[in-house]
């Protein structure tokens, strides 16, 4: 299983957390990996502790940070783009969240060494 989450005030997305929760015993028998975006580099090690347990974190494969920074709004409608332009102002004057372009490639690589099911 590989669970995803943005991170949004140091929270896993709240359908994310609470699966977690829900199916923890079920997870740590089984290979397990996850990761988050939008989360600084200096607080993604909070925020796991915090949103995953810590059996489930000790038995996972990997845990990673990809970073989440908005470079091209070519994709978003102008709708979207009007959203996004709003947060990237509004998150940057907070905290940069920089994109870490190795860390799905670690990733990858990480579970790559596990048979899984």
């Amino acid at each position: 299983m590989i669970v995803a989450s943005p991170v949004y005030s140091h929270k896993f997305e709240r359908s994310v957390g609470s699966f977690l929760k829900k199916y923890q015993e079920i997870l740590q028998t089984n290979p397990f990996a996850a990761f988050v975006t939008m989360v600084e580099y200096d607080s993604f090690t909070k925020v796991i502790k915090k949103e995953i347990a810590e059996p489930l974190r000790k038995k996972a494969v990997a845990i990673a940070n990809f970073g989440g920074e908005v470079n091209n709004l070519t994709p978003f409608n102008w709708h979207d783009k009007i959203i996004a332009k709003s947060m990237i102002k509004l998150e940057s004057k907070k905290h940069p969240i920089e994109f870490l372009p190795e860390a799905e490639k670690q990733f990858v690589a990480q579970l790559n060494k596990v048979e899984w099911i």
